[in-house]
């Protein structure tokens, strides 16, 4: 004879975003746990003056997402960089053709840490949207990326239901 017990927890709608892109007014609900973690890509190459600069980064984020209350919310998130490249080229000194002028670094590791709490205000009612606030603090990474300085975040979130299927999202 087999015995399994199982438990789980239900939420009606997930309350999906990809941390630090998209912020609705919304927490997870009341003991509802959720983890969101999504990837960047990018490499830019920019012109500012004498100099020729390009970056390369690969790297992730991720927030846990706790429900104190059905409206509020604690949030812990943790960055990571798998690539952080910079490139550094001095044009001037370089059509003069004198020595190595270019600068490279190549970092890796936990880019930025926060701590933060999210509190939904009021519903959607007619014109008006679902209002919420969220307060973070920034607490910086590890060796690399330390910092001495917290900085603190407030945001101002909105939510406005279009229609049935389409939201707009104001941060």
């Amino acid at each position: 004879m087999f015995f399994h017990y199982q438990f789980s927890q239900y939420t009606e709608k997930i309350g999906s975003g990809r941390p630090g892109q998209a912020n609705g007014p919304f927490g997870v609900g009341k003991n509802i746990y959720q983890v969101q973690t999504g990837f960047r890509l990018s490499e830019v190459d920019s012109e500012y003056f004498i100099f020729k600069l390009n970056t390369e980064i690969i790297d992730n984020s991720t927030m846990f997402r706790i429900g104190l209350f059905e409206r509020t919310e604690l949030r812990a998130g943790i960055d990571y960089n798998i690539r952080d490249k910079f490139r550094e080229e001095n044009t001037v000194l370089q059509s003069q053709s004198r020595t190595s002028n270019r600068e490279e670094r190549v970092l890796n590791g936990v880019s930025n840490m926060s701590l933060g709490i999210r509190q939904n205000l009021t519903q959607q009612k007619k014109a008006l949207p679902a209002i919420g606030i969220q307060a973070t603090a920034l607490l910086g990474g590890l060796n690399d990326y330390k910092t001495d300085v917290v900085a603190v975040q407030f945001r101002l979130l909105l939510q406005h239901k279009i229609t049935k299927n389409l939201l707009l999202n104001t941060n």
